[in-house]
């Protein structure tokens, strides 16, 4: 991947805006090259994210700093959401009974009803690609293989759909692509 050595910002002559960095990796951050950068006790190609918020004199990241203090309780929030949505959802999978046959319909109408009493909303699509992962799982010997791609398939569609954001999930998890023939149309 070819990444250029500067932030938009210091290509488009506004340093004051630059926060030092202008890509990201897990727990780092490319540093922008600009020489306007040159008084930054911060140096390099790049480092990790926690010396860059700690270290950075530039002034972009004195706005970079503050904005993620604003939204950092909104973040907080939303992670102990998704935490206790998972407990839940992972105390929903456990209490229903694995049965060898049953189909991915009676997995999913099972599912759904176990989704209910621990109180969660399924999202889109979710209960059948737990179904089709618990079908692929309770599968008989030899059925894995193909069921375990299949379900891989499909969850890799819905996923590039939604991340898409033209192409919402529909009641079935399958993509929705309005009535035209173009994606996306509406």
């Amino acid at each position: 991947m070819n990444v250029p050595d500067t932030s938009r910002f210091c290509r488009e002559n506004k340093h004051d805006d630059c926060s030092h960095w202008y890509g990201m990796g897990s727990d780092y951050v490319h540093l922008c090259q600009c020489t306007c950068h040159e008084g930054c006790p911060v140096k390099g190609a790049r480092c990790q994210t926690r010396v860059l918020k700690q270290q950075c004199t530039c002034p972009g990241a004195r706005a970079w700093r503050a904005l993620e203090d604003e939204m950092r309780p909104r973040l907080e929030e939303q992670q102990r959401e998704l935490a206790e949505r998972s407990e839940k959802a992972q105390a929903a999978l456990r209490s229903i009974k694995r049965r060898p046959g049953a189909t991915e319909s009676e997995i999913r109408d099972e599912l759904a009803r176990a989704y209910e009493e621990h109180g969660i909303e399924p999202l889109p699509g979710e209960l059948d690609l737990a179904a089709g992962a618990i079908r692929s799982w309770t599968a008989p010997k030899g059925r894995h293989a193909p069921q375990s791609v299949g379900m891989i398939a499909r969850f890799v569609g819905h996923l590039a759909a939604a991340l898409r954001g033209n192409a919402p999930l529909d009641e079935d998890g399958s993509a929705n692509h309005g009535d035209g023939d173009e994606p996306g149309e509406r």
